[in-house]
């Protein structure tokens, strides 16, 4: 259900040249859309620059479009083409869905068929179940680095991995040096297996303070930890930088 892509990039231009999401932001955000893209290294800059040319901006003016940020993820597939992720914040479900059903979002598919050879996507959204920021850190720090943890989790471990996640995992990952907030969402849908899916995503400061924790023992610890659960879990991770932020409230809305 899970890919990782894409090459880390320390580049933040954006449309408007925005900074990334502070946490006062994110935390407006009930409901997560995210389109994964994976980009041809042939003219793929062509689908790029209409992404950030235009097209985000005109997904933010719907209703219940809040932000949107994309990440330039680590590594290429197997076909040598980039990721990246999209991540736009909602409101409310009920936004999500009007927008799923709209002629805007016809017209976006649309307009995206001349690009069609040159990127792949997938998509997937999730509502948020716990939100967490950083006690030693403020909320107006900047996000240069996302952490991504996506895994299915069975029926009969689902109850036990969340507690052991929530009360433990997430709390003393936030609590460590760079980490700025986290948050974990509950996606629509199961895997081939009927197994529910998450996500924890969380914003660093930077990519050397990111790798500071995964190499730390307390990070280790963690993950052999989750190997209590291993015969129940389906789990991948990945990272980003950021690569283009735009908010609603950056730009007018067109005059009528």
């Amino acid at each position: 259900m899970f890919y990782n892509g894409g090459q880390e990039t320390d580049s933040r231009q954006g449309i408007l040249g925005l900074p990334a999401p502070t946490k006062e932001e994110t935390v407006k955000a009930s409901v997560f859309y995210i389109v994964q893209t994976w980009v041809s290294p042939k003219e793929g800059k062509l689908f790029l620059n209409w992404l950030r040319g235009g097209h985000i901006a005109e997904v933010l003016r719907e209703p219940g479009f809040l932000w949107a940020r994309q990440y330039r993820l680590e590594e290429l597939d197997d076909r040598g083409w980039a990721a990246y992720m999209s991540i736009y914040g909602l409101d409310a479900i009920d936004s999500l869905n009007s927008y799923f059903n709209s002629s805007a979002r016809e017209r976006f598919f649309r307009e995206s068929e001349q690009f069609k050879n040159l990127h792949r996507d997938r998509r997937f959204h999730g509502i948020l179940d716990l939100d967490l920021p950083s006690p030693s850190d403020s909320w107006e720090n900047k996000t240069e680095v996302i952490y991504c943890i996506c895994f299915s989790v069975s029926t009969k471990s689902q109850r036990a991995l969340l507690e052991w996640l929530d009360k433990k995992y997430i709390v003393e990952f936030t609590s460590q040096s760079g980490s700025l907030w986290a948050c974990r969402l509950r996606l629509e849908g199961c895997n081939e297996d009927g197994w529910m899916s998450y996500m924890i995503v969380s914003g660093h400061s930077s990519r050397h303070t990111l790798e500071e924790y995964l190499n730390h023992p307390t990070c280790k610890r963690f993950f052999q930890e989750w190997q209590s659960f291993a015969s129940d879990l389906r789990m991948e991770k990945f990272l980003g930088s950021v690569e283009f932020t735009l908010d609603r409230d950056s730009f007018s809305e067109p005059q009528s």
